[in-house]
């Protein structure tokens, strides 16, 4: 289950569930490929410590900001898949 709030001009999209596997995929290698998704998108993007076998990404931003770093999320998974 999704859930956004809306204040104003900014969405709050919690939770992403994935598994362990795809958490490291999304950081990448010392957190590059997290931090490019922060970038290029301007949006908060948090992975929650690891437990049991999922975690939880939050996003926080616009909706350009929110759909350039979910967009950024799905290529990650699918480039590390190859």
């Amino acid at each position: 289950m999704y859930v956004l709030c809306f204040t104003a001009q900014t969405i709050h999209l919690d939770p992403l569930l994935i598994d362990n596997e795809q958490a490291s995929m999304i950081i990448g290698k010392e957190g590059a490929t997290i931090s490019k998704i922060r970038k290029t998108s301007g949006a908060i993007v948090i992975v929650s410590p690891p437990s049991d076998e999922t975690r939880r990404v939050t996003l926080e931003g616009s909706v350009a900001q929110i759909t350039s770093a979910l967009n950024g999320i799905f290529l990650a998974l699918q480039v590390s898949k190859f």
